[in-house]
């Protein structure tokens, strides 16, 4: 797209966070939100995953604010809720006139309470390895390496990530040949 970009034949490109230090000062930089907002897709039929406690641990330990700083680096905001805050109401923003975001960023303590009773739900005393299926893009990596970390420093889970290409990932996400997926 960059390239596409300088050579004149687009308009208007996005960047990701490896590019924007490079043209943040450019006249033509802006940055405008999008309604857009990136979650886990539990496989709820996986026999882990299929436990809502386990589910709200692995959502409770990811630092948002880390994975948005220091991995994505784009200008986006944490999502605190399924609908993005640029998203209009009847009046307000709708996350103002819905109320309070439902999404904790970095709540490890709740995580791993939850993540000790589901546990103990499941009958295990640790869980085994789990596959976050991802996308093969450098960027998709990033963030799955990243979910990786977190999960493991927060949990204490090992996470083996298996990228695909963007075709088979989404064929394999209809079939439902995945545990936990980055959407």
């Amino acid at each position: 797209e960059i390239q596409n970009y300088a050579a004149g034949e687009l308009d208007e490109i996005s960047l990701n966070g490896d590019f924007i230090d490079k043209y943040k000062d450019s006249k033509e930089f802006h940055v405008q939100p999008l309604a857009v907002s990136w979650f886990l897709q539990f496989n709820n039929k996986d026999q882990i995953f299929k436990n809502a406690n386990i589910r709200k641990a692995f959502t409770l330990s990811i630092d948002r604010s880390l994975l948005i700083n220091n991995v994505i680096k784009n200008g986006s905001i944490p999502a605190e809720s399924a609908v993005p805050d640029v998203i209009k109401g009847y009046q307000l923003e709708f996350r103002k006139e819905a109320g309070e975001k439902y999404f904790k960023d970095n709540d490890v303590k709740h995580a791993q309470e939850y993540f000790q009773k589901g546990l103990k739900e499941l009958g295990l005393t640790k869980l085994p390895t789990i596959t976050l299926l991802g996308e093969d893009s450098d960027t998709a990596k990033k963030y799955d390496q990243a979910l990786q970390q977190m999960w493991n420093k927060n949990l204490g889970v090992n996470v083996q990530i298996k990228s695909e290409a963007f075709k088979v990932y989404l064929d394999d996400l209809t079939k439902g040949n995945y545990e936990l997926a980055m959407s």
